[in-house]
């Protein structure tokens, strides 16, 4: 965990670039440093690294890890926390989605997403505030949802998009409002299917939620375009852990 998540990444990733030696990658591929350098800056401007890159990290930082079944083992740890999801193919090459470096906001990309069927809700979370690191959780735990048969999801720094099938899944974080924007874009031929996805979203977010973090109440508000119920019609559909998770229809 160390090696990914430090206090003084941008001192880190400048010593080790002052260290590098040139190094083949599992395709014999010669890596020399403006090649190393150029790994990084994805990273830190994508929070997707290259496997390449985490290879050789796992390798010369952490005893032990001479392979790549050595590496397996951190890899699976990092996976189990929820910290990092991979590898997936985006540009031809294995990468490994790490949300908690990812940059820029989706604010645009949910304005264009309300052309279509939409369907949107707003999970607000009272108790006490979500710690910031279980929001990137909250991506990975969507993205792990479609693992295989999705194109490669674009992750924020305030939120993942998740296109699969003719569908657009949106999951945004408000850790001012301590609170998750979900909202599911897809044709009018796909509403049935559209609704039994935009409920298991977005109830696997809200129990993900209390599962690590215990002292969370959630509270939904479904703001519906498909249906003509009143508003503040309101149903208990979790209770778990003393944590009420409500649900608010809009019409």
């Amino acid at each position: 965990i160390n090696i990914l998540f430090t206090h003084n990444a941008d001192e880190a990733w400048k010593m080790r670039c002052q260290s590098f030696k040139t190094f083949r990658d599992l395709n014999n591929k010669k890596i020399d440093l403006p090649a190393f350098e150029n790994l990084v800056e994805r990273f830190q401007n994508t929070g997707m690294m290259d496997e390449v890159l985490l290879q050789h990290l796992l390798k010369t930082e952490l005893p032990g890890c001479n392979t790549v079944k050595d590496t397996q083992v951190p890899l699976d740890l990092l996976s189990a926390f929820k910290l990092i999801h991979g590898p997936v193919k985006h540009q031809n090459q294995n990468v490994f989605i790490i949300p908690y470096f990812s940059q820029g906001n989706m604010d645009d990309e949910i304005a264009l997403q309300g052309k279509q069927f939409t369907l949107k809700a707003e999970i607000v979370f009272g108790g006490l505030s979500l710690p910031s690191y279980v929001y990137p959780q909250m991506a990975l735990h969507l993205i792990g949802q479609y693992p295989e048969d999705s194109d490669t999801p674009v992750v924020h720094k305030d939120g993942v998009t998740i296109y699969h099938n003719s569908m657009v899944i949106i999951q945004k974080y408000h850790q001012v409002k301590n609170s998750v924007t979900i909202q599911l874009t897809t044709d009018l031929s796909s509403i049935e299917h559209a609704w039994q996805t935009f409920t298991s979203v977005t109830d696997s977010c809200a129990r993900h939620t209390l599962k690590v973090w215990k002292a969370v109440q959630p509270t939904c508000y479904l703001h519906c375009t498909h249906c003509s119920l009143m508003v503040s019609t309101i149903y208990q559909v979790i209770h778990a852990n003393q944590c009420c998770f409500r649900v608010r229809f809009y019409s």
